[in-house]
């Protein structure tokens, strides 16, 4: 992340970049779950205009990327909660966190509860470099027998995303 205080990107940009369908993109900066809002905002008469940061795109991003794995909400926020510990959900300062060199992959542990009443689970997560990942993976599941461990290649997503804001900027 190259955090250009002049990059400046509309909901359409935002969403060419990320790949996110503009109605899915709205429905994140309504339901305020994430933490997710454009940081960078106009207002022309009557008609508001969204206009993004690109540590916003970043943050829209990873929030993406968790939702097309098949996490639920709730889900998403216990890991932006869990990465950075900002009291409230924030995917913006969790992606800052996760473009810090030595972070290029995240590991999702899902532990299931043992109560046959409620099903519940238990999430943690971890963020590894991509020469430890195959070690930090095989301690992982050593210690989680039973935990399903689902892999996000943040960091080659956020240098795909990267590629995109260049291309479009024509640096």
């Amino acid at each position: 992340m190259r955090n250009d205080p002049d990059l400046a990107f509309s909901s359409v940009d935002v969403s060419a970049i990320v790949g996110i369908n503009p109605i899915y993109l709205n429905a994140l900066v309504h339901r305020k779950l994430y933490g997710i809002a454009p940081s960078i905002s106009d207002r022309h008469g009557e008609m508001k205009i969204r206009i993004f940061s690109e540590e916003d795109v970043f943050g829209i991003a990873l929030v993406w990327m968790l939702f097309e794995i098949g996490l639920r909400p709730q889900s998403i926020r216990e890991i932006l909660l869990e990465l950075v510990d900002t009291g409230e959900a924030d995917a913006t300062v969790a992606a800052e966190y996760l473009s810090q060199p030595g972070r290029s992959h995240l590991i999702i542990v899902r532990e299931f509860g043992k109560s046959k009443k409620k099903r519940t689970s238990k999430l943690s997560v971890v963020a590894t470099l991509t020469q430890d990942l195959m070690q930090v993976v095989e301690e992982t599941a050593e210690e989680h027998p039973s935990a399903t461990l689902v892999l996000v290649p943040v960091g080659a997503r956020f240098a795909e995303i990267e590629d995109k804001i260049r291309a479009k900027y024509g640096e």
